[in-house]
């Protein structure tokens, strides 16, 4: 069984990635850290994922299992369906998303790649507020 993160470096990440944590904990599961490859270019990736298992090591427990994931190309569009690829060929228990605030017009306004990202991914989401 396995749980997925959708990670970014921010306070929403850092708190969907505790989430994950807790859930891999309490149902015995690996963790399965997805980042998308549009936050670096080509040469800083391997410092995004050294930067990325820094953290993870830092917020996970050493007995869960994790794997971290880039995914995508470099356009968001195309990272959506890269993210909802994977998660259909992984069938994680549960797929974790940070959300930040937002003003009411950015409710309204929440944008369309994760908009469809909500609306079609195939298994159950937990989303998640940054911690105060």
């Amino acid at each position: 069984m396995t749980v997925a993160v959708l990670y970014a470096a921010s306070d929403a990440g850092r708190s969907a990635l505790a989430a994950a944590a807790a859930e891999c904990t309490t149902h015995n599961a690996a963790l399965l850290v997805l980042v998308s490859r549009g936050e670096a270019g080509e040469a800083a990736r391997p410092a995004v994922l050294a930067s990325v298992e820094e953290e993870v090591n830092d917020v996970v427990p050493t007995a869960v299992s994790r794997t971290i994931e880039l995914i995508g190309p470099d356009t968001a569009a195309d990272t959506v369906d890269s993210l909802l690829a994977r998660v259909e060929e992984v069938a994680p228990r549960v797929l974790v998303i940070g959300n930040r605030r937002r003003s009411a017009v950015g409710k309204l306004l929440m944008g369309r790649d994760i908009q469809r990202l909500l609306l079609e991914v195939p298994v159950p989401i937990l989303l998640v507020k940054p911690q105060a």
